[in-house]
């Protein structure tokens, strides 16, 4: 799975003392059919796996597939029933827009970064 990858812990270059009940998952690839559906395989098993958060770093793309959007939609939905902490780092201006445009960026706390991202989820600077 060389577009979507799943990475527990801090990314690379920043700091890793992260409680370990965070996932982070990086897009690495903009998404299309192929990718959002293994998108959404990455964010089920991450899920299922019942973390204490998810952060999706999407510093990586410049854009998003609608068909991506409902995927991290229905992945936020899920992560609030199963009371998951669900945050999203390092979107382009243009997939805020994009969330936005389709009525559900309020479903997303938006960090700038994984590190803020975990940050604002760990309660506080690592």
């Amino acid at each position: 799975m060389d577009e979507v990858a799943l990475r527990i812990g801090a990314p690379a270059g920043e700091p890793t003392l992260v409680d370990p009940g965070v996932l982070v998952i990086r897009v690495m690839k903009e998404q299309d059919v192929d990718t959002a559906s293994q998108l959404a395989e990455v964010l089920s098993r991450a899920l299922l796996k019942a973390p204490w958060a998810i952060v999706v770093d999407m510093s990586a793309l410049d854009g998003l597939d609608p068909r991506a959007v409902r995927v991290l939609a229905g992945a936020a939905r899920w992560a609030g029933e199963l009371d998951i902490g669900y945050a999203l780092a390092g979107p382009s201006q243009a997939i805020v827009a994009t969330l936005r445009a389709a009525g559900c960026l309020m479903l997303f706390d938006i960090h700038g970064s994984p590190g803020e991202a975990l940050m604002a989820l760990c309660g506080g600077p690592m």
